[in-house]
C-alpha cells in the first residue's frame, strides 16, 4: 500500500491527480496539502494540511516534516513552482526512499524555459 502526499489539492491540478490517483489505486492512502484551510476535495482524502506558501523555507521543512515523520513513500508536487524546488532537492527523498514523482530534471528545465521548449521542439 502506498502512502501518497498530493500538493495543492485545492487546486485544479492537483485536485484532478488526487481523483486520478483515488479511482486508480483505491487502496492507497492519500494525504493532500494546500495553503487553504477549505478544499473542495476534502472528502477524497485520508488526512489533509495546511502549509505555508510554497515560496518559504518553512514549506520546505513542513513537507519534509510531514514525509519524513508520517512514513508516506509517494511524493507529488502539483505546481511549477514546488516541481522546480523539489527537483534540486531530489536527494532528500533518495535518502528517505520516497518516490518523487516528478519528470526527470533535464525534462524539467525544458518544459519551464519557453524558449528552451521552442528550441527542443524545433529540433
Amino acid at each position: 500500500m502506498r502512502k501518497v502526499l498530493i500538493t495543492a489539492v485545492g487546486g485544479d491540478v492537483g485536485g484532478g491527480i488526487l481523483r486520478c490517483m483515488k479511482e486508480a489505486f483505491p487502496g492507497d492512502v492519500f494525504w493532500g496539502c494546500d495553503i487553504k484551510p477549505e478544499v473542495p476535495f476534502l472528502t477524497l482524502l485520508d488526512r489533509y494540511e495546511i502549509v505555508p506558501r510554497s515560496n518559504t523555507t518553512q514549506y520546505r521543512d513542513k513537507i519534509m516534516e510531514l514525509c519524513r515523520d508520517n512514513g508516506i513513500t509517494h511524493f507529488c508536487p502539483t505546481t511549477e513552482e514546488e516541481i522546480i524546488l523539489w527537483d534540486g532537492l531530489r536527494d532528500f527523498f533518495e535518502r528517505h526512499k520516497i518516490a518523487l514523482m516528478i519528470n526527470k530534471s533535464d525534462l524539467i528545465r525544458i518544459a519551464t524555459s519557453k524558449y528552451k521548449t521552442s528550441e527542443f521542439l524545433n529540433q
